[in-house]
């Protein structure tokens, strides 16, 4: 696990562990403390990953173009470098899921998964789950851009 997640986790287990606590001495208040919960996976955690995004974005923004001037390298040139580097580790990727008989079964997202984040991508190649976030320019079929 990343240090970043695992610092995370921490803070939120703190957090969990605190209101399991807080049930377990007045049990009577179940009820309010499962909307807690509730709330705490449904919209708190949403709401986390969207201000952490943001957050991050902010940090980072504008150090981009001030390590490309440092360089003398444009946006376009890493742009095109970064997702040629992409697309060949995802053909090797595919090519060696493909031929290798380990892994040939695990080629494809198998119809029946109900996982939200892999229903579209069900009967696809595995790599199409980090293909299409990675470069959404792709074609899901050819890989060209």
């Amino acid at each position: 696990m990343h240090p970043k997640v695992a610092a995370l986790l921490t803070v939120v287990r703190e957090i969990v562990e605190a209101e399991i606590c807080r049930l377990l001495a007045t049990p009577d208040a179940w009820f309010s403390k499962v909307l807690i919960f509730n709330k705490l996976i449904r919209g708190t955690a949403p709401q986390l990953t969207q201000i952490l995004g943001e957050f991050v974005s902010d940090a980072f923004d504008g150090l981009l173009d001030e390590l490309l001037a440092s360089t003398e390298t444009n946006r376009d040139d890493l742009g095109s470098r970064v997702r040629q580097a992409v697309d060949e580790q995802l053909m090797h990727a595919e090519r060696a899921l493909k031929n290798d008989p380990a892994f040939s079964a695990w080629y494809r997202v198998p119809d029946e998964f109900a996982h939200e984040d892999f229903v579209g991508y069900r009967g696809r190649s595995i790599l199409q789950v980090f293909r299409e976030p990675l470069r959404p320019t792709c074609s899901p079929d050819t890989g060209t851009h």
